[in-house]
């Protein structure tokens, strides 16, 4: 019989609402102990690392959407990510949610503040703006408007 914490319900709501992913900090705020984290984590565990800091809460791959989602995560430092005020989604990958054809998903370009320090990872690109572009939640994931996407994507 597995383990359960008195986090396991906050868990399950983060997962529920955030496609089966957390941040690492998501998951401290439960009340989850970090070394629970690290051993659910581990190769014999039920969870996995996509990202730095970011927690896929399932056994098996990714699902594209999840891997866009999981950029944001990466980029976003709130406890209440998915807000569109840290970590946007831009570029072919945006365009690939709002349904353009032909678009693809391999690459997450998400845009942060000027003056963040982080670094690409994999497939996440960070582009960095001074100006930060109005945003809006398509299928879960924060994203730039259309337009936007489209002119970053054809910049790149």
């Amino acid at each position: 019989m597995p383990r359960t914490t008195a986090a396991d319900a906050a868990i399950a709501q983060l997962s529920r609402t955030q496609r089966r992913l957390a941040t690492t900090r998501q998951l401290r705020a439960t009340g989850l102990a970090a070394s629970t984290t690290n051993a659910r984590c581990a190769p014999s565990g039920p969870w996995q690392r996509p990202l730095p800091g970011v927690v896929l809460i399932q056994t098996g791959a990714p699902d594209p959407r999840q891997r866009l989602l999981a950029a944001v995560l990466y980029a976003d430092t709130e406890t209440t990510a998915l807000s569109g005020t840290k970590a946007v989604l831009t570029g072919e990958a945006a365009l690939a949610l709002y349904g353009v054809w032909g678009a693809g998903t391999d690459r997450a370009d998400v845009l942060v503040a000027a003056r963040r320090g982080l670094r690409d990872r994999s497939y996440v690109h960070l582009r960095r703006t001074s100006r930060w572009p109005p945003t809006l939640l398509v299928d879960g994931i924060p994203c730039v408007r259309p337009v936007r996407a489209a002119s970053d994507f054809a910049a790149r």
